[in-house]
């Protein structure tokens, strides 16, 4: 595994920062998210259109619950400067987390995403000891299911009527991968 690096609340990799987003990165957040692929692929309830009063309130509540829980688990992902996607994690019980991101459509294809979801994993398994991290993805997104085979996470399996997504109740596939 790949040593971390965690300096000023930033963590480095590859070609990219990790790092709490500010209210500075509202505008450029907002400009790669207002867009109808990354939209489909989110969460229901991701705002669509996004705009920059969106992505400001976002980013508030992210500094609250990193206040309360002691660290900040919604990361902005910076290239050469710019905030160009989030990654955000969850950790339940003490030992099991999930993780869900997104990035511009300018930078995919890239192999930013993978870098980052290997980087967070690691980190996860290391700084906060889980033994287990988990990723949800829609059926139709080939692009999330392929960047999580590659760092090393299993389907388990379609989830029947797990997530509501425009209205209707869909599927979804369970991803996770496992401490060794």
């Amino acid at each position: 595994m790949k040593k971390i690096k965690k300096i000023n609340n930033e963590i480095k990799g590859d070609g990219f920062i990790l790092r709490p987003p500010t209210a500075k990165d509202a505008k450029t957040l907002a400009k790669h998210a207002n867009n109808k692929n990354i939209a489909k692929n989110m969460f229901d309830g991701f705002p669509s259109p996004c705009t920059e009063k969106d992505m400001k309130s976002f980013i508030v509540s992210v500094g609250k619950a990193g206040k309360k829980q002691g660290y900040t688990s919604d990361l902005a992902i910076v290239v050469n400067g710019e905030p160009v996607g989030m990654i955000g994690f969850s950790i339940e019980k003490g030992f099991k987390g999930g993780i869900g991101y997104w990035v511009g459509e300018d930078y995919w294809g890239m192999g930013i995403v993978s870098k980052v979801v290997n980087l967070i994993t690691d980190y996860l398994f290391k700084k906060h000891k889980l033994a287990r991290v988990t990723a949800h993805v829609y059926p139709w997104n080939e692009g999330s299911k392929k960047v999580l085979e590659k760092n090393g996470f299993i389907n388990e399996g379609l989830l029947k009527n797990y997530a509501k997504k425009d209205g209707k109740i869909i599927d979804n596939y369970q991803y996770a991968k496992i401490l060794k």
